[in-house]
Formats: C-alpha cells, structure tokens, sequence
C-alpha cells in the first residue's frame, strides 16, 4: 500500500511516466563521482523547508527521535530500509547514531518504489553540485518533505499485523491534514489510501484488538460496535468506501460491526473474552493469550516475500556469475531435493549416500 502511496505522490511531483527509467535519476547516478560527499544540504539550509517544518510544529523532531530510535534498537531487514532511515534524519537536519553514511545510488528503475525516496532525497541533498531546473528542484523539495515526515515511519511501522489497523488509519489522517502544506500532494495520497484500505475492513479491522498502542477505552467502544445487530454475511468483505470529508472524524470502532467476529472463525480462535471480559482482564485470560500469540505471528507477506527474493538473488550471485554455471546448479539442487526429499544434517549423518 505504501509502494502506491509513494508511486502516485511521485508522479504528481515529477509528472506521468515517459519509460522505465527516471531521466534526473540517471543523470545523477552518472555524474555520482564528481560529488564532494562532505557538502550536503539539509532541510535546515532551504528557507522554503524551514518554513513548512514550522508549520507542522513538532513533526519534524518526533520523526527524528522515532528514526533514531528505530536504528538504535532493531536491525533493518535490508540496507535499503536502514539507508532512508537515515537519509530521513539527515534531511530534517540531525546526524543518525553511526554518522553520516553517504553510499552511491543503486538501481533506479521507476517500479522500485524505494529508489524513488532515496535518489530524491541525494539528488537534492547534492542540489549545489549538480545542476537542477527550478521544476526539479521544486518536485524534489515536495517528495522528500512528503517522504521524510510521513511516509518513513509508516513504513518502518507497516510490518506489525497487530497494529496495521490503527497505523493505517492514523496515517491516512496525517496524510489528509497535510493538505495545509500541500494539497496536490495530499489528493493524490488520500486517493490512493482510499483503494486499500483493507485492514480497516471489518473482518481485519479485528486485529485492533490485540494492539497494544489502542487504549481500553477504544477497545470498549469496538466492543459496543461488535454487539449491534445487523446482517452477517460469509462472502468476503467489499472494498471499504470513504467519504475524504469525513476522514479526520473517524475512529477505530467505526469500521468494527458485527461482521467483525467472523475474524475469530476464520482464524479458528475463542472469542469469547470480547463478550465476557472487560479489556482490563484481558491479559490473564487464556483464550485472550492464545488468540494475542496467534495474531502476532501473522507475516507481512509481500515485505517477507521481498526480502526472500533478495536473499535469493544474494545467494545466486555469490557462487557464480556465469549464467550457464548458474542453470547447472539448479539443476544440482533439483536433483538432490528429489533424492533426499527431507534432506536434514542428522538424517545425512545417521544414512549417508548408498552410493
């Protein structure tokens, strides 16, 4: 969802795609050798910036302290995750816990959504040695204070199940109120919010539940939600239809409807600690802690999915380069899982090879 969020903020900015590659980007990763690394500008060098930080009060220092936090406690998955991590704090003018780490810009196909985040934020970080028109330089000012303020913490948050709910929602507010700084900006964000918002329907919107960041006062008015009547459907669930003017009012317990319960059948879990137990009690009840175990050990799968790739890719480039090498060990590896099927050191120990 965040990968259309930024691709539909981008093409505002930057206008509709002429190709696959991104001309500015290209320009930039080629003239990459000639830059002095240690003359950066930040978002504190940009009169415009500063004037539109101030305008959202503490944002920028709350989304320094949460980055900062973030790569002091956790180990970033990918390098590219920790590197805007960093750019982001770079930008909003802060140095991150391991200094200044400047890499040279990657790949920059227009379908890598991340490319997109870090080559702005480099391109315009490095505006005084690299010459811009005033139409980039403007584009690469709006994506980045877009990108840095909102978009790095909902992405470094999206992974949890357990709060997707209440991230999402809380995301699409900001995004909404950000119409005060830039409205085309906003639009094009809300927009493409608004067609995937599928944790807030009612059956995922039940993960709330178990989120730790919503208070008992909440959950007791989801439960009020849960307990109205009305019509339980065992078809799937439509795509959430919501009014832009009303997005600032919403809560959680307003997606939560009776529907909701159907969660629990689906997952095969107990809910009867909704209906018996106040949120206070929760924690000590059994059915509570094994429904709360359950739910957090579902995976983001397209992030999972991402990062299996690029282990692969990882994997595959470090034995070989040569591509017929490269079809020869798949080969191999094919023909061993068929031969040793659930292939394990200590059943290869006790039987080795018959042969």
């Amino acid at each position: 969802m965040h990968e259309i969020v930024v691709g539909d903020v981008f093409k505002y900015c930057f206008g509709p795609s002429s190709g696959p590659d991104i001309g500015l980007f290209k320009r930039f990763h080629d003239y990459w050798p000639q830059i002095d690394r240690s003359q950066f500008q930040t978002a504190n060098d940009d009169p415009v910036c500063i004037e539109i930080l101030i305008k959202l009060g503490n944002l920028k220092d709350e989304v320094i302290a949460f980055a900062n936090q973030v790569l002091v406690s956790s180990q970033q998955p990918r390098d590219d995750y920790r590197e805007l991590l960093e750019l982001t704090v770079l930008f909003l003018g802060d140095v991150p816990p391991r200094g200044v780490r400047l890499v040279a810009p990657g790949a920059m196909h227009r379908a890598r959504w991340m490319a997109k985040l870090l080559y702005s934020l480099k391109v315009w970080m490095f505006k005084k040695q690299f010459k811009l028109t005033a139409r980039e330089e403007t584009a690469l000012r709006e994506m980045n204070l877009f990108g840095c303020l909102l978009c790095t913490k909902a992405w470094t948050v999206c992974e949890s199940p357990t709060a997707a709910p209440g991230n999402d929602l809380n995301f699409l507010k900001l995004v909404k109120k950000y119409e005060a700084i830039n409205k085309g900006i906003s639009n094009a964000a809300v927009r493409a919010l608004l067609r995937h918002l599928w944790y807030l329907s009612e059956e995922l919107i039940a993960l709330a539940f178990f989120d730790d960041a919503v208070n008992n006062a909440m959950k007791r008015k989801m439960i009020d939600a849960l307990k109205k009547q009305g019509d339980v459907s065992d078809e799937l669930p439509e795509q959430i239809q919501l009014d832009q003017s009303v997005i600032l009012e919403k809560e959680l317990d307003d997606f939560v409807t009776s529907k909701t319960l159907s969660f629990f059948d689906f997952m095969g879990l107990n809910a009867d600690f909704l209906m018996h137990a106040d949120p206070d009690s929760w924690a000590i009840l059994d059915d509570f802690q094994l429904a709360n175990k359950h739910v957090r050990s579902l995976s983001v799968v397209h992030d999972r999915v991402k990062r299996a790739v690029k282990l692969m890719q990882d994997f595959n480039s470090s034995i070989t380069t040569s591509e017929e090498q490269k079809q020869y060990l798949l080969q191999v590896v094919w023909s061993h899982r068929a031969k040793y099927p659930e292939a394990r050191k200590p059943l290869l120990v006790d039987h080795g090879d018959p042969e």
